[in-house]
């Protein structure tokens, strides 16, 4: 047990956990006052908690020192909520059984948590044809929002109550958990798997989903970014987009296309780590800056990330979208696809969209080209979402039968003759883009998603080189606070509401504070 840990000055005992999987005991205050709970984890931390961070509204993490069975040192993670504070022996009554489950007949109900996109609608819909294949499996998918995912699995996970067999994990948590042994290593069952060709997984996604070359998440789909522009808009003001377009050169193009009745140029502005925090980080190593160095020291207030920084706010203010720190994806994605924006810089996956008559009314008349960049070896972002198996799950190879046929090459094929050619899970495999049949449906934009994913480089996207695998995003547990706390700072300079100074100095010094715990 910890010694150090002040409990909460209510006259109220702290509860005392013991996480099965984990050599460590942890006291901590009930999570539901968190301002108090926080407050009474004192600096210096006790060993062997190095640091904590709040995630949600009512759950700690707690990152601590842990000896594996080998006797090296490494870091863990303790994700504790207000269930597991209040009754904390919910631990040890839920064991690893989970919901999933074989009957006496042999019969398997696969359990799978999946972020509710159109893809995992067509997924679902396909399902039947594995089934088909596979009559002992039967395959049962709940659709969640993107933020009560991630809730849900992180609970699920750090508490081992096995609820789930399969789980889209993004890319951004898919390293964590693995380092955390969350996740069942998927190398060994690919390459056991006749015909499934691992190598045929993008270069970059698949090593921003590894850790010491095993994989730990398989993509269900991809995107990378690339400059879309509306050809129609260009050729009546009689503008040309270069081939390969500097940031300066998009500022002048979008200050010559905004009228009042369009924007020059529309982007991320929504105060959330996905959104303004994640398309800045894209100028800011166009600039030559980053997040942090190579020593955890953030980089943010240095004068190439403050370039950076200030060119996108500035941006734009003078010739972006109205509100701009109001839009995330769907908005500019209605005001490009409506013929309200000139020029669009952002993820790969809106060009299916945009190309459908039935979505958009510039089908047609939209060109692609890379994502801006100043500097040789800054290069654009990737994510991608992601089949993984729980490491609770008791139903892993299973699991595994499924993620194998769900990201395969034949499926591709059968959701191309089922629900359409630009309906495809892309991004995901590089055969995908010799396919005939896809390369006839995505001609306006198949060889340009391909070279911007494979042109990122999740070791060092920017010029400099940074301690985490990752392009717009910083690989560790606290980024879901330290992110979305960031990209609040910068969305009221963006807003107008502070200045850019004021904003970037306290977000380096929450960057600094978050740097320091990774040390």
């Amino acid at each position: 047990m910890l010694d150090g840990i002040d409990p909460l000055r209510t006259g109220e005992p702290p509860l005392r956990l013991d996480q099965p999987g984990h050599s460590d005991d942890v006291v901590i205050a009930d999570a539901r006052r968190r301002p108090a709970a926080l407050a009474a984890l004192r600096r210096p931390l006790p060993q062997p908690i190095t640091s904590y961070s709040a995630v949600g509204e009512d759950t700690l993490m707690i990152r601590s020192n842990h000896t594996t069975r080998g006797g090296r040192r490494s870091q863990r993670l303790l994700v504790l909520t207000t269930a597991m504070l209040v009754a904390a022996g919910v631990l040890s009554a839920c064991g690893a059984g989970g919901v999933g489950s074989t009957g006496d007949d042999g019969q398997v109900t696969l359990k799978m948590v999946a972020i509710n996109l159109a893809q995992i609608e067509d997924l679902t819909k396909l399902t039947a044809e594995f089934e088909k294949g596979h009559p002992n499996i039967q395959i049962d998918i709940v659709q969640m929002e993107e933020v009560d995912l991630r809730d849900t699995l992180t609970k699920d996970i750090a508490s081992g109550s096995g609820q789930w067999d399969i789980a889209t994990v993004g890319a951004l948590e898919v390293p964590l958990w693995a380092k955390n042994d969350w996740l069942v290593g998927l190398t060994p069952l690919a390459e056991e798997t006749e015909g499934y060709d691992v190598d045929d997984i993008i270069k970059p996604v698949r090593e921003m989903l590894s850790v010491d070359g095993q994989l730990y998440g398989i993509p269900l789909f991809g995107e990378g970014v690339f400059t879309m522009y509306n050809k129609e808009l260009f050729e009546k003001a009689g503008l040309t987009m270069p081939e390969n377009p500097t940031w300066p050169e998009i500022a002048d193009l979008a200050a010559r296309l905004d009228t009042d009745d369009q924007a020059g140029v529309c982007m991320r502005g929504k105060a959330a780590w996905g959104d303004l925090l994640a398309q800045m980080a894209n100028v800011i190593h166009a600039y030559g800056g980053n997040f942090y160095d190579e020593r955890w020291h953030q980089t943010l207030d240095s004068p190439e990330s403050l370039a950076g920084i200030e060119f996108y706010i500035n941006l734009l203010k003078e010739h972006g979208q109205p509100d701009p720190a109001a839009a995330g994806f769907p908005e500019c994605f209605n005001l490009f696809a409506h013929g309200k924006a000139a020029i669009w810089v952002d993820a790969t996956s809106a060009a299916g969209s945009l190309e459908s008559a039935e979505l958009s009314d510039v089908a047609g008349k939209v060109g692609y080209v890379p994502a801006p960049t100043n500097l040789p070896g800054a290069t654009p972002s990737i994510w991608s979402w992601n089949l993984a198996i729980p490491a609770t799950s008791t139903q892993q190879q299973e699991a595994w039968e499924f993620i194998s046929w769900a990201t395969s090459k034949e499926y591709v094929k059968l959701a191309g003759d089922t629900v359409g050619w630009t309906r495809i899970p892309a991004g995901s495999r590089a055969s995908t883009y010799d396919l005939p049949e896809y390369q006839q449906a995505a001609s306006a934009f198949a060889d340009q998603t391909l070279a911007a994913m494979e042109s990122a480089n999740p070791t060092q996207p920017g010029v400099n080189p940074q301690p985490y695998v990752s392009t717009n995003f910083v690989a560790v547990p606290e980024w879901q606070d330290t992110g979305n706390r960031v990209a609040q700072y910068l969305a009221e300079a963006l807003a107008g509401r502070d200045t850019i100074e004021s904003a970037v100095q306290k977000s380096a010094l929450l960057l600094e504070e978050t740097g320091v715990a990774q040390k």
